[in-house]
């Protein structure tokens, strides 16, 4: 919970390895807008969690924030689940909204979701990274971690490339459960006050 973008994540899901990061949470800088959108969260039927696509949130209500159901941590294995109806805004036609997180430790995580639309809906899951591999539509990737470079003068990067470095050796393998789903890898819509090249966008 990061207190500049108030529990709107909830559910969000970043990812590290030792102290690389994989699955980024782009949202976390108070300079960035402040939205689920870009915490690896779900959008429904184009709707983001309760104060979204806004720079500074209002304090939520106890009622619009995404409860924290079960959490459990044991020796080989963590799980977690989050009752994430109450943090959309009606607009979403939401029935309900579950995440559970499974990690199998040490290296395992599995995320399920289950969407229960009023009516037909759309959904729209986001996972931010800084390298993926490939970079079309499919059902399985490669997502790398990264290091920023170090520039000898105050030269601000003009290029992702000039910005970060993709480390080979440090990487986590992405697959859906789901039969036939693919997805799509694009570039975030978070947006800079200063240099775009603070934090990694894709």
């Amino acid at each position: 919970y990061n207190w500049a973008h108030c529990p709107i994540n909830r559910g969000s899901i970043a990812i590290w390895k030792g102290s690389h990061k994989i699955i980024l949470e782009p949202g976390w800088d108070r300079t960035y807008r402040k939205t689920a959108a870009n915490n690896n969260c779900i959008l429904v039927n184009d709707t983001d969690q309760w104060g979204g696509r806004q720079v500074w949130h209002p304090r939520l209500d106890s009622n619009q924030v995404g409860r924290v159901t079960m959490f459990a941590d044991g020796k080989h294995l963590s799980v977690a689940r989050v009752d994430l109806k109450n943090a959309y805004p009606p607009s979403a036609r939401i029935g309900a909204l579950s995440r559970v997180l499974v990690y199998l430790k040490p290296d395992h995580i599995l995320v399920f979701d289950r969407l229960e639309p009023l009516g037909k809906g759309k959904a729209q899951w986001r996972y931010h990274a800084a390298f993926i591999e490939p970079t079309k539509q499919a059902g399985r990737f490669t997502v790398f971690g990264f290091e920023r470079r170090r520039r000898r003068s105050r030269t601000k990067p003009t290029s992702y490339q000039q910005a970060f470095t993709k480390l080979g050796e440090v990487s986590l393998e992405v697959a859906f459960l789901t039969p036939g789903v693919t997805a799509s890898v694009g570039t975030s819509d978070v947006y800079f006050r200063g240099n775009p090249f603070r934090q990694p966008t894709r």
